[in-house]
């Protein structure tokens, strides 16, 4: 089996892949760790970038207020008149949770004498995967969870309210939001069809025109599926243009242009599987569960991040570890950081193949 590429902070060691990092020296090598950590925070901040907001006032602050802007107009007046204030946002309240999770990398001190570079390279490879899957679960749940929830901050400062409610995407509760038309409305983004996917049961013109009325939205949108029955029923939609039909061919070449066109739309899915002519563009997101669509207002982002105030406490951190009588030599790498809906109409969440939404199992937010 091919070995995988060494990860940042290990690249100029290629040619002693197979040499004892003990032999390397191990302040060496955790310089090598270091710079590893420092990389991989920057790529993952760029990583939710995408698709998460992050605002350093909600790390100190975990109540904060979102304020969505109304769709007003230019008032007429004549020579002598004077238009009238307007307001300008509507605005409501939404808190962030925050959690903390740990991998640690390590081994015997009689192994850690034969543990060579590679081994160390795929130590940090399993790192990064289990560090981006718990990101992604806690986002899924964040999204999925269809009702609010009350996350207690007990670990936390005593500045920071003991009882933080994190709100869910739109619910058909009481929450009004500003339409382009300059209307107020209630809305529901957790929605459901009884049957299968077909030309004559297509969610995607209703999910495009819910997330396009408001007079926030982008268009900008973006959806993310799974399971072979909903991808097959999505690429046999007359409406659904494969990516060999989509606008990501060069004109005149049936090549795909598998290149930034492509995944300045990817996110946080796997695969770009088209573009439905809605507007929506389509991708497998295998981290799905079966017969769900996610679909999102890139322009807007739904969801809202939160880490520790303090920058040293931010991002992945590494620290050295020995335990069992000098008997175990460990590298910890712990990340304290929490996801939650910040922009109710910024995504909806459509269940396919059952008339009624539910949270699907797994996927339920409180921690």
């Amino acid at each position: 089996m091919p070995n995988s590429p060494l990860v940042y902070g290990l690249e100029d060691m290629e040619a002693y892949r197979d040499v004892p990092v003990s032999r390397i020296g191990y302040q060496y090598i955790n310089d090598a760790i270091a710079q590893f950590v420092s990389t991989y925070n920057g790529m993952v901040d760029n990583w939710l970038g995408t698709v998460v907001q992050r605002n350093a006032a909600w790390n100190a602050s975990p109540i904060n207020v979102m304020r969505l802007p109304y769709a007003t107009d230019m008032q007429p007046v004549d020579e002598d008149g004077k238009a009238d204030p307007v307001k300008r946002a509507l605005s409501y309240e939404f808190g962030l949770p925050i959690a903390r999770a740990e991998r640690a990398v390590g081994t015997s001190w009689e192994r850690s004498l034969l543990t060579t570079v590679n081994d160390l390279n795929g130590g940090l490879i399993d790192l990064m995967q289990a560090d981006k899957r718990w990101m992604m679960q806690m986002t899924q749940q964040a999204l999925f969870t269809n009702v609010g929830w009350n996350f207690k901050s007990r670990e936390e400062d005593a500045n920071v309210p003991a009882t933080i409610p994190i709100v869910p995407l739109a619910n058909g509760d009481t929450r009004e939001y500003p339409l382009k038309t300059g209307a107020l409305t209630t809305a529901q983004h957790y929605t459901a069809q009884a049957g299968a996917m077909s030309d004559a049961a297509d969610p995607f013109p209703a999910l495009a025109t819910l997330l396009g009325r408001y007079a926030s939205s982008t268009r900008n949108l973006v959806a993310y599926v799974n399971g072979t029955a909903l991808i097959t029923a999505i690429n046999a939609l007359t409406a659904f243009e494969p990516v060999l039909n989509s606008r990501y061919i060069q004109f005149g070449n049936t090549t795909p242009v598998l290149n930034t066109a492509i995944q300045s739309n990817l996110f946080f899915g796997d695969k770009v599987l088209g573009e439905h002519h809605s507007g929506i563009v389509v991708n497998e997101w295998s981290a799905l569960p079966d017969n769900y669509i996610v679909v999102m207002d890139m322009g807007q982002k739904p969801l809202g991040a939160r880490e520790k105030p303090e920058a040293v406490l931010q991002g992945i951190i590494a620290t050295n570890d020995v335990s069992h009588y000098g008997n175990e030599l460990l590298t910890r790498f712990r990340r304290s950081i929490g996801f939650a809906v910040v922009n109710p109409i910024a995504a909806a969440i459509h269940r396919v193949s059952n008339g009624t939404y539910a949270i699907p199992t797994g996927r339920q937010a409180g921690i």
